[in-house]
């Protein structure tokens, strides 16, 4: 039972110590295969019933889709991948941006709490930064979405 108490307590004491703004805050999609306006409907509206997001433009120019996410919602990344497989199309890449808190530094690479996803590893972060830091990010999520490549990064 002591244990059980034990492990509650540093699980709470990590997670409030979690700023409310670490959270994924936009995605960009861009997706191969589509040529149209009724094939981007259609994956649009696979987003809008994933229950983690606020809106979603489309742009057919690029073909590309900037989801905007609810904030405290938890944010599942391989269901934005579902959302445009299961509609025939591929992913060529997504690009995620938020803010999060670094939980740990292990062989230049970081980790990161965003509080609605799970645990990301940052990559290609050229800046020298600590544990606890509070980062703004933005790069490109890994196929199996559990790391970043990224591209713009700063505390916050």
């Amino acid at each position: 039972m002591k244990h059980l108490l034990s492990v509650i307590s540093i699980f709470l004491i990590l997670f409030s110590s979690i700023d409310s703004n670490a959270q994924l805050k936009e995605i960009i999609i861009g997706v191969d295969g589509f040529t149209c306006s009724l094939c981007a409907k259609g994956v649009e509206g696979q987003f809008k019933a994933l229950d983690f997001v606020r809106s979603v433009k489309t742009d057919l120019k690029n073909t590309q889709f900037t989801i905007t996410l609810k904030d405290n919602t938890t944010v599942n990344l391989k269901e934005i991948n579902e959302a445009v497989t299961d509609g025939g199309f591929t992913v060529r890449e997504i690009i995620v941006e938020g803010n999060g808190k670094i939980s740990s530094i292990e062989n230049g690479a970081y980790s990161v709490i965003t509080g609605n996803s799970t645990v990301l590893k940052l990559h290609s972060v050229k800046d020298e930064l600590l544990m606890e830091d509070n980062v703004n990010f933005k790069g490109k999520l890994s196929e199996d979405a559990k790391s970043v490549t990224v591209t713009e990064i700063r505390k916050i």
